[in-house]
Parts: structure tokens; sequence; C-alpha cells
């Protein structure tokens, strides 16, 4: 019963996101370039249907820099990872690679805020401000 009332959920979520998706950023190919180092280090961890990821993928989505999503129902290695740094399964999750460490944010605020001081052209106007 708790499965299906999950499911329904989730199906339910995935509906929202597709009504409520915000326009992309459109992004000039110099952009795309400038940003490719920086989006390689980046990975999502998260699983479809995630209710508190609703607003993280929505700001994926209007970013438009194609971070790397890492399904943790549809994969062992993305929860073998995050159950070695948390001690379970936890979503959304930020791993960000700097050159020999690793950093994890797991908070959807903190990584949406991370995001868009790198990605949004506006909050990086401000922030210069």
């Amino acid at each position: 019963m708790l499965k299906l009332c999950r499911r329904l959920v989730g199906v339910v979520v995935n509906f929202l996101d597709l009504l409520t998706r915000p326009q992309p950023i459109q992004r000039s190919e110099q952009e795309r370039k400038l940003f490719a180092q920086e989006v390689k280090r980046l990975r999502v961890y998260d699983y479809r249907g995630c209710p508190t990821s609703l607003k993280l993928r929505q700001a994926l989505y209007r970013l438009n820099v194609g971070i790397q999503y890492c399904d943790i129902r549809k994969c062992q290695i993305y929860q073998d990872d995050l159950l070695s740094q948390f001690g379970r399964l936890h979503a959304p999750c930020l791993r960000i690679e700097h050159n020999d460490s690793v950093q994890w944010l797991d908070d959807p605020a903190q990584i949406i805020q991370y995001l868009s001081q790198r990605f949004d052209p506006v909050a990086r106007q401000d922030a210069l401000a």
C-alpha cells in the first residue's frame, strides 16, 4: 500500500513538473562552451517523482546547462555513492568535484543557490553589484 501511495505521489509530482516548467535560459554556443568544464564537475543525484526535488528540477530546466542527472532508483552505482557519503539514500544531492576532493550539497535550496550563482546571468549580475 505504501509503495502504491509513493508511486501515485511520483506520478502527480512528474505531472506538476511538466505543467509548471519555466522557460529555459537561451544560451549561445559560446556560453555553452564556457560552462562545459564546470558542468563536467557536477552531478545531480535524484529520482523522478521525488517531491522535494520539484523546485530543483525546474531550476535545472530553466538554467539549461546540461548537468549530469544520476537516477538513484535505476542505478546501483549511484545508490552506493550516496550510501557511502550519507549512510542512506538521500535525494536530491549535488556532487561537486574539485581538483582532488568532492563536495556534496544535500539541501535543495542550497543546490539551487549554488547553481544559480554560477549559471544564472541575473544572479551573477546581482552578486557583482
